[in-house]
């Protein structure tokens, strides 16, 4: 099913990406991928320590300041690599969470 659905993709393209467009992209996209992997760690890090100690305001403000540089990784990942989730599929004029790597394929990771 996938298999066919990627086939079907491109008849519906109206732009050809070449192997070196598509290589820079992906790395691009890993690159993106890692340092949002790191902002969700310190993120959870300085949720488990506000737990700990609720009224520390210098945490709180870090903590706001990750989820705002979090937002503005997350919207460039999608503009630059697709939607991260399917619900975080936001083009009214096509279903773009089919374009970029399957989770089980090795780009995605």
């Amino acid at each position: 099913m996938a298999d066919m659905m990627r086939n079907n993709r491109s008849n519906c393209n109206n732009r050809t990406v070449t192997n070196n467009e598509a290589r820079m992209q992906s790395v691009n996209c890993a690159n993106l991928k890692k340092k949002l992997q790191m902002i969700d760690f310190a993120i959870i890090d300085t949720v488990l320590y506000l737990n700990a100690y609720p009224k520390c305001s210098q945490a709180l403000e870090y903590y706001h300041k990750l989820v705002k540089e979090r937002e503005i990784l997350e919207g460039a990942i999608r503009e630059k690599c697709g939607p991260l989730t399917a619900m975080s599929n936001h083009s009214r004029s096509e279903w773009n969470w089919v374009e970029g790597p399957w989770p089980w394929e090795p780009d995605a990771n």
